[in-house]
């Protein structure tokens, strides 16, 4: 059975105290979602101002929560509200450090950097330590007046439509990782009921699959012009016939600081293939697995659906049994 610790730290005269509160927690669950850049928690606190056996503990906002499971660190994060029954139970919102990427704005310019250089800059303007990066050439000219994570966020676009590669970012061991999605192979998530039963594959219990079809974010036609050029300048085009007959004519434009014409025609033809199609999300109930997370895949081969599917996000319920509700998309290397 699982064990769940709970673990309340701050500072008191700028030392840290911290206390087990995990006879007092409960309601715990965790969300990890690839258009996020923190993975969030919340969980109730029994208060037990009523109670003469109890003193309030007094959380407040800016406390850190430490969240074990099986005695290994799960998240370490910092309360950002609470809400709730004073005297009786209230309720935490927690997130981890990669929140503060969306709490910081910077005016930053890049002069032709590539991806990867550009996001060290940014990590050495805001002083965060720079962990897993891999290698991205493409280069990056422009000059941002935003939020960090809009300027992560602008980066990743551009690496994405010249590659067709997708990346997101974490923070984990208080360094800013970037993460490739669906990079590895099928993860074996397995779930163990009881100490004396065999771990089984998380995939073999699925409660009630829910699916969802949708041309909402669907383009098939894209425009590249220069942002270099004071007069606008069309570099490249592409578009799909059938589809603009089919789903009528669906425009993207983007702009590309190199005038070479062959390699803008790559992202043109890079970003068609990633927008000129129907998205579908699969949603289902199962038990949990600590190594599913966002962006792995997992292998359904259910009477619903069957194949190779990422996962986008995954709220997980702490409790016994351990839960955990996935949202999936076709993997996109199928």
């Amino acid at each position: 059975m699982e064990q769940y610790v709970v673990k309340w730290l701050r500072y008191v005269n700028k030392k840290p105290v911290t206390v087990d509160i995990s006879a007092r927690a409960g309601d715990i669950s965790t969300t990890d979602d690839l258009d996020s850049l923190a993975v969030s928690m919340t969980l109730s606190v029994q208060q037990g101002v009523l109670d003469p056996y109890h003193q309030p503990l007094g959380l407040s906002c800016g406390d850190r929560i430490l969240f074990y499971k099986d005695g290994t660190l799960t998240l370490d994060g910092q309360i950002y509200s609470i809400s709730g029954d004073y005297r009786e139970k209230q309720t935490l919102t927690v997130y981890d450090d990669g929140i503060l990427l969306s709490k910081n704005d910077l005016i930053i310019q890049f002069n032709g950097a590539s991806a990867s250089q550009s996001i060290r800059q940014l990590c050495d303007r805001l002083g965060i330590p720079v962990g897993t990066l891999p290698d991205l050439p493409a280069k990056i000219t422009h000059l941002y007046h935003d939020s960090v994570s809009t300027i992560l966020g602008g980066i990743l676009d551009t690496v994405e439509a010249e590659t067709g590669k997708r990346y997101f970012v974490r923070i984990r061991g208080g360094k800013l990782c970037l993460l490739q999605r669906a990079s590895g192979g099928v993860v074996a998530a397995r779930y163990r009921a009881a100490d004396n039963l065999p771990a089984h594959l998380i995939q073999l219990s699925v409660g009630s699959p829910s699916v969802k079809r949708s041309i909402e974010d669907l383009r098939n036609a894209v425009t590249i012009y220069s942002d270099q050029d004071s007069s606008v300048s069309v570099l490249a085009a592409s578009s799909d016939s059938a589809s603009i007959e089919r789903y009528g004519r669906r425009m993207k434009v983007d702009t590309y600081s190199d005038k070479d014409g062959a390699t803008a025609a790559q992202k043109a033809r890079t970003l068609l293939s990633a927008l000129n199609r129907e998205t579908e999300e699969i949603t289902v109930r199962t038990f949990g697995a600590d190594n599913v997370t966002a962006g792995v895949l997992l292998y359904f081969d259910l009477e619903e659906f069957k194949g190779t599917f990422m996962v986008s996000a995954v709220t997980k319920q702490y409790g016994h049994p351990y839960t955990c509700l996935l949202y999936t998309s076709p993997s996109p290397r199928d």
